[in-house]
């Protein structure tokens, strides 16, 4: 199955394939973008840094975000007239682009000009004198002193998104050299930079989007540069657009021509874009495809040697779709469906290999390609629970998929705690209430420390992943108490439109409507179909935002007055919608009265899927009901008090925290005999199992 590609094997090979040079696998250029699309929580940033990690020393490769920029952004409230018309991201990877590594020298003058003409105000001047300025400034910059403070102030600019930034231009000028090459060498050193830059400037006079000897589509390129400086500083997006494709085109065609030189053996410079939902990251994402694209058509060498892998909740993926102009078609980019029908039985990296190869030619022939972080697979999560306690693996593995749905963080903290003490692995109650540290790492828990008011102040494995999915839903913010909140109360919805519907109940200065990625992320929110109403949460986020609901206190938001409100706002004739209420409202004399007499109406086939409907939403709450208490209130074997076993057995048997065996085979066994005795013997074999 495609779900079951395992991508911490797959990944690897793909990275390698998109950034080995074109002498391997005679690999052509460019390469597709990658985006790797999970839910908080689901490793995006850590597979990020296995890759770094992987091929740091074999190329240029940095981690980048523009997170920092974009919070000191947000909480400064600068007049947007006033912001510093740099691009941070774009001087962050020209900045990072200047350090050295064996076998690699990269130019990055196109990007230095257009960086020189940004920061040149040339507004309220004359022509005349705009290119006097334009030349006074590209002539100051051939002084390595000058040179040297310019430099300086970009890599102080970026230094929050890069730790000690190397100058580029592959030139280290420290204080005392660069005053002597100055007093030595002026003139060799200023012709030199000069007939570098002028050759950079003469690039953006056609931009790669025609040859350079074509008349008619060649622009004085000075006055390009001053164009560029005056849009840089407008605040239409429109505008913003064209001056972000101008950057990148510089970048392009930097890289592009210092790898040409370095030859075919030469890998990819690898760029990994973290937090890509971001709007500096989701602007050079798509611009990056959008000049690649417009090359392209040009008929100019596209082949740049860029390989882009970031990472994304949702919400880039969308504006990708967008740009495109056409509707989400998830199976056309995303990895794991392109690579399904090559997938053969087996695993390891020969297998990876084999099945990233075979797909090759369909994955080269996107310009963007999806990486859906689903979380472990099967093998996987047997694998680590079996280095845990062999013997019991798969128990282990069965309770925490029932758990967390093979999410990965909440897999990894839960495999952490069971390994410290195998008890909780029983005791999925406990597991959930045991603390964890704010980065995620599992608290060491003493056996007094329950009572330490510090201990106290360490949130919950519960609480922390639903810090978790709420900080996925955007990466420029901190996840307010309020957002938890928000978030707790729309589990108890069964889809989206239902959800939207308990908006009022949001404190409104943080939920300001239904754009909010609450209500839009595609990986809080998943469906197979572009239908709202098969929208549904994330099954791990739903679970611990009902356990949270079930122990709230606030009368006018607590259970009862939340589903009070959903059954209120349900459609008259939407069936399943108001049992479904009903059910958790525990009004169960009137479902199980309703359902016995539908029953005698429906088909076998409609009614399960009515029945399934009703118990979709879990029941972690204290007054779930027993088996026992429903079936007390009926006649044993009579139709209703089969569908009361149902009605009860089935959340009991689903939810996470019944772990004992010999409770779970009673379930079972309950559940099959219901199944037997109501299901239509002339259609359906005696013994189905529909709900567990």
């Amino acid at each position: 199955m495609a779900d079951e590609i395992s991508l911490r094997e797959i990944l690897p090979v793909l990275v390698e394939r998109l950034t080995e040079s074109p002498h391997d696998h005679n690999q052509l250029r460019p390469r597709p973008v990658l985006v790797l699309e999970g839910c908080g929580g689901s490793g995006r940033t850590g597979l990020l840094l296995d890759i770094l990690d992987e091929w740091k020393n074999r190329t240029y490769a940095e981690r980048l975000t523009s997170r920092e920029w974009e919070l000191a952004d947000r909480e400064t409230r600068i007049d947007p007239e006033e912001r510093d018309p740099l691009r941070p991201l774009m001087v962050a990877i020209m900045v990072w682009l200047g350090k050295r590594l064996p076998g690699f020298r990269l130019t990055r003058m196109r990007m230095l000009v257009a960086h020189i003409a940004i920061g040149t105000d040339f507004r309220g001047l004359a022509l005349d004198d705009q290119l006097r300025l334009l030349d006074a400034e590209l002539d100051k910059y051939c002084d390595p002193q000058q040179l040297r403070g310019l430099l300086d102030g970009l890599a102080r600019f970026v230094a929050a998104a890069i730790p000690n930034p190397p100058p580029p231009l592959n030139i280290v000028l420290d204080a005392a050299k660069a005053e002597w090459i100055s007093g030595a060498v002026p003139v060799l050193v200023r012709k030199g930079m000069r007939r570098r830059l002028d050759h950079a400037v003469k690039w953006f006079g056609h931009r790669d989007l025609g040859t350079s000897h074509d008349l008619s589509i060649r622009s004085i390129p000075e006055h390009v540069l001053i164009d560029l400086s005056n849009h840089a500083r407008q605040r239409d997006p429109v505008v913003q657009r064209g001056v972000d494709d101008m950057l990148t085109g510089a970048l392009l065609a930097d890289l592009r021509e210092s790898v040409t030189r370095l030859g075919s053996r030469t890998p990819n410079i690898l760029l990994l874009l973290d937090d890509g939902d971001l709007p500096m990251a989701t602007a050079f994402t798509q611009s990056l495809l959008r000049v690649r694209e417009l090359v392209a058509a040009a008929g100019a060498v596209a082949a740049d040697p860029l390989t882009l892998v970031t990472a994304s909740s949702g919400a880039l993926t969308a504006a990708l779709y967008e740009q495109s102009g056409g509707d989400p078609d998830w199976a056309h980019t995303e990895v794991r469906a392109i690579l399904a029908p090559d997938n053969a039985s087996g695993h390891g990296s020969r297998w990876a290999h084999t099945v990233v190869d075979h797909a090759a030619p369909t994955l080269a022939a996107r310009p963007w390609l999806r990486a859906e972080l689903t979380g472990f697979t099967k093998n996987e999560l047997l694998l680590r629970a079996g280095a845990i306690a062999p013997f019991h693996a798969q128990t282990i593995a069965s309770n925490l998929e029932r758990l967390a749905h093979r999410h990965h963080e909440a897999t990894e903290l839960s495999l952490q705690k069971i390994s410290a003490d195998h008890r909780l692995w029983r005791d999925i109650d406990a597991l959930l209430s045991s603390r964890v540290q704010p980065d995620g790492r599992a608290a060491a828990q003493k056996p007094d420390s329950a009572d330490d008011p510090a201990h106290r102040h360490v949130p919950t494995l519960e609480r922390h992943l639903l810090q978790v999915f709420a900080a996925g839903l955007d990466p420029a913010t901190r996840p307010t108490e309020e957002l938890i909140d928000a978030l707790v109360t729309i589990s108890a919805a069964r889809n989206l439109p239902e959800a939207r519907s308990l908006l009022g109940l949001h404190n409104r200065d943080v939920i300001g409507g239904v754009q909010h990625p609450l209500y839009t992320s595609s990986t809080l929110w998943s469906t197979h179909r572009p239908d709202e109403v098969t929208a549904r949460m994330h099954p791990l986020a739903r679970y611990l935002g009902l356990r949270a609901l079930a122990v709230r206190t606030d009368p006018e938001r607590d259970w009862d007055a939340v589903f009070e409100l959903l059954r209120e706002r349900c459609d008259r004739n939407d069936t399943a919608a108001r049992l479904s209420c009903d059910r958790l409202l525990r009004r169960h004399i009137e479902v199980v009265g309703e359902l016995a007499e539908l029953h005698t109406r429906l088909s076998w086939q409609d009614w399960t899927a009515l029945v399934s409907d009703i118990l979709a939403t879990p029941d972690p709450h204290a007054r779930a009901p027993r088996v026992e208490d429903l079936r007390g209130l009926y006649r044993e074997d009579t139709r209703e008090w089969h569908i009361a076993t149902l009605l009860a057995a089935v959340p009991s048997c689903r939810n996470p925290t019944v772990t004992d065996d010999a409770t779970r085979d009673r379930l079972d066994h309950q559940i099959g005999r219901a199944e037997t005795f109501l299901a239509d013997p002339d259609t359906v074999p005696s013994r189905i199992r529909i709900w567990c």
